[in-house]
């Protein structure tokens, strides 16, 4: 029997305004956290009641935030945001999570985040602004939830660095060991198995494939993922 769909929280709306409003306004983020210690006495959204979201992004608004209108013509939507949410959409997918990877399921899930049934938007094509930031920010987090995927960024000499690609290959492989399918020997099992999955010769970090290089790796991921899963799945 499968699981009923855990509804989606009207938070996100309410989240993508202050990240919009974060953007038109200027600030970072070392001063975005310190106005929400001083004003609520939390360092993150996630901290905050639904209230003091609302009462956030009022403030912004008497600071000169305006939110974006939602867009009703298709020619507005940007392509960028679209393509960020079938990626996500695709990696829920290869993760086991959502099994429809059509665009037609990534809609109907789109609707409910931006208003549902009664008031949310019809097609991806009109979806913009802050719609668009809700309904990343909403895929984002059930990636973190039920697929395991740690979003922080990595690392390096030169300064963190976001690479979102191979965050979920990390994730499928912790999935393909608590489903039996490989076995963490080290921290270096996945970049060998992966080398030797793409054929590559030398030993290397995933952080330093290309983008096709990782997609075809997570499609690999997912195919074994989909395979190990049991027959009833949520």
């Amino acid at each position: 029997m499968k699981a009923q769909r855990k509804p989606v929280s009207a938070r996100h709306s309410l989240y993508a305004k202050i990240s919009i409003a974060q953007k038109q306004l200027g600030l970072d983020e070392d001063i975005f956290r310190g106005l929400l210690e001083s004003r609520y006495g939390v360092r993150s959204r996630k901290q905050m009641s639904d209230a003091q979201l609302v009462d956030l992004v009022g403030h912004f608004e008497a600071q000169g935030f305006r939110p974006k209108p939602r867009s009703g013509n298709p020619k507005g939507a940007g392509r960028r945001e679209h393509g960020k949410m079938r990626a996500l959409w695709l990696s829920l997918y290869h993760l086991g999570v959502v099994h429809d990877p059509s665009d037609a399921a990534l809609a109907a899930f789109a609707k409910r985040v931006t208003g549902g049934k009664q008031s949310g938007v019809d097609a991806l094509a009109w979806i913009a602004g802050e719609d668009a930031f809700a309904v990343i920010e909403a895929l984002k987090d059930w990636a973190s939830r039920d697929g395991g995927v740690n979003w922080e960024p990595y690392a390096s000499t030169n300064g963190p660095f976001h690479n979102e690609r191979c965050r979920v290959i990390e994730a499928q492989w912790r999935k393909l060991h608590a489903l039996g399918a490989v076995r963490i020997d080290d921290r270096g099992a996945l970049d060998r198995w992966a080398c030797r999955a793409l054929g590559i010769a030398s030993h290397s970090s995933i952080t330093h494939f290309d983008a096709a290089q990782l997609d075809t790796l997570i499609r690999q991921f997912g195919e074994m993922i989909r395979r190990r899963m049991p027959e009833e799945r949520s």
